[in-house]
């Protein structure tokens, strides 16, 4: 029995080699992996964001007041990038009556706001908008640019916002009178069952 026994050095060194390459790849699969999932909440953070105020919106936009009967006053004027409304939402309530509330973009600042009637200051929604167009949908479905003049609410108001970040843009409907099951909030353009009238 006289077999060598043991490895000889090139059998050790590539056997080092092999170790150290393996710590190598792990190392920078574990900082991968690291760092993808400390921006995970950072990518996810604007659009939870983006979803809430979204959803506040079409509740804001929902609860809008019908005319007083009688007055002959409308309180809803729409525009292509401009929404007032008297609305019933506790966000804008005072005393117990609606309140006129204004959606609009800053282009100065890029934000979207929401002016309440009677406050100092406007409240920023959101950051980073690039644009805000609104749809109103009358009661034989026909879209407008507008909605001014008129004695009746919409039946039906698309909302569309761009972002400057280049995320898929913020789309809402909402049909107004309180009325949920066919209102819909997505980013993107993806379809909503039943959101079209």
């Amino acid at each position: 029995m006289n077999g060598q026994s043991g490895m000889t050095l090139l059998e050790v060194l590539v056997g080092l080699m092999v170790l150290a390459l393996t710590g190598l790849l792990l190392s920078g699969a574990f900082t991968f992996g690291q760092r993808a999932w400390s921006r995970g909440p950072d990518r996810a953070e604007p659009a939870r964001i983006r979803i809430e105020t979204a959803a506040t919106l079409r509740n804001l936009i929902a609860q809008a007041a019908a005319p007083v009967p009688g007055s002959g006053t409308m309180r809803f004027s729409g525009e292509p990038d401009r929404l007032t409304l008297a609305t019933h939402h506790g966000l804008a309530l005072g005393g117990g009556r609606p309140r006129e509330v204004e959606i609009y973009r800053d282009p100065t600042l890029d934000t979207l706001q929401l002016r309440i009637a009677g406050e100092e200051r406007p409240l920023m929604l959101i950051e980073g908008i690039s644009s805000l167009r609104f749809r109103y949908f009358g009661r034989d479905s026909r879209s407008a640019e507008t909605w001014a003049g008129q004695s009746v609410l919409p039946r039906r108001l698309e909302a569309e916002i761009d972002f400057a970040d280049g995320q898929p843009p913020l789309w809402l409907a909402v049909t107004l009178g309180g009325r949920y099951a066919a209102d819909c909030v997505v980013l993107g353009r993806a379809a909503c069952a039943g959101a079209r009238p």
